[in-house]
């Protein structure tokens, strides 16, 4: 009785984080770079002698990384291209065409419209930094800036895990704490989990305001997130979802990648089973704190859990999407994978809390949000409940 007193008091009183809009910070960033940054693109994005930043995902690129690896990159070199009065275009040739899944919102980043002499070097390895001297570039403040300056096409993959002004924040200590933090799979440590949090709703909070800026989902990405949502809770056509809480799980078993768990993140997962428990904990705490009385949704790569969860394999109190995850990399050409993928990230932006993963694409779904939005980390949950049950003698 008294372990289930504490789970029950566990789920009661289980703390979340608001991510509201933050108003202030994109504020600050418009009066910074956003404002004059727009009309500076829109007079030179074709203009003679401009210099462009562009963020290629081709051919020529060892690896692009995954969704969140992706807008993240888009993200840091936009900002890149801010500071330094260069014209940022984003293009992705592998895995489809990235205005399928995203369109232009107050600077058109596209390629269509630009010089054939900028066309035909997007992407040339002659014409590219190596990812080596781009984060020296960041690490150190300039080593390499004259070549910076003078070359027109910069191409880089998607690493750079965070948008950061590397005028102020330009030591290598400081560069490499800030990936380890932020990194895609790097968790939530023990030892400075407050700090990490902090930094992380920062990060999140003006990269909000960059994806704004810069984009917004397509007609196709938007009619597939309502459809997804009413399949998941069994709508009518156009009827407007009710508020629900969600779990975004990244654990392997997507399409293309069945696992993600490498020898260098062993550390930060624990088995399937006891993340199911304790984060299933997690989320029915978060619907309680905040009313909401529909099923929670878990949104999951593992697709051999998706069929299961539908059939009601987990009850009434859980329900997920009907389509199938794909990563981003393995879409083979097919448009509904590429659409599918954004529309899963924009429906989870639409829930009133968020459990999110080791993964980048959690850090979409914040981004995208228009509202207060709460949340909490997976290892926060896991972290917490091995706490609880390190403090129960079982006689």
């Amino acid at each position: 009785m008294k372990l289930l007193f504490l789970l029950c008091l566990t789920i009661v009183l289980w703390p979340s984080r608001i991510a509201a809009f933050n108003q202030t910070l994109c504020n600050q960033e418009r009066s910074l770079w956003m404002d004059e940054y727009r009309e500076f693109h829109r007079i030179n994005r074709v203009a003679q002698g401009a210099r462009y930043l562009v963020y290629y995902c081709g051919p020529n690129q060892s690896t692009c990384g995954g969704t969140g690896d992706r807008v993240r990159g888009m993200l840091y070199l936009l900002r890149a291209a801010a500071v330094h009065r260069m014209i940022f275009i984003a293009k992705w040739s592998q895995s489809n065409n990235l205005p399928l899944i995203l369109e232009p919102n107050e600077i058109d980043w596209r390629t269509e419209g630009l010089p054939d002499s900028v066309l035909s070097t997007i992407g040339k390895e002659h014409n590219t930094f190596s990812d080596a001297e781009f984060f020296t570039t960041v690490e150190r403040g300039g080593v390499h800036l004259e070549r910076w300056a003078q070359t027109p096409i910069h191409t880089t993959t998607a690493w750079p895990a965070s948008i950061v002004d590397h005028r102020i924040w330009n030591t290598t200590l400081w560069w490499s704490n800030f990936l380890t933090l932020l990194g895609p799979l790097g968790g939530v440590p023990k030892d400075r989990r407050e700090r990490w949090l902090r930094e992380f709703e920062w990060y999140i909070d003006i990269s909000s305001c960059w994806w704004h800026y810069a984009f917004k989902p397509t007609e196709a990405v938007v009619r597939k997130a309502q459809e997804s949502l009413e399949a998941a809770y069994v709508l009518q056509p156009g009827i407007t979802p009710p508020s629900f809480v969600a779990w975004h799980w990244r654990t392997g078993g997507q399409l293309g990648e069945t696992t993600i768990i490498r020898a260098e993140n062993q550390e930060f997962f624990k088995p399937r089973l006891q993340q199911l428990i304790s984060c299933i904990n997690c989320v029915r705490a978060m619907a309680l704190s905040h009313a909401v009385t529909v099923p929670v949704l878990i949104v999951t790569d593992l697709n051999l859990f998706r069929p299961w969860i539908r059939s009601g394999g987990m009850g009434p109190g859980v329900t997920t999407l009907p389509s199938i995850a794909v990563h981003v990399g393995q879409t083979d050409g097919e448009p509904e994978h590429l659409v599918n993928i954004m529309a899963e990230a924009l429906v989870i932006s639409k829930a009133k809390c968020l459990l999110i993963s080791q993964s980048g694409f959690s850090n979409i779904a914040l981004m995208m949000r228009t509202g207060p939005l709460c949340f909490e980390h997976i290892d926060v949950c896991l972290q917490e409940q091995e706490s609880l049950f390190a403090g129960v003698k079982v006689r």
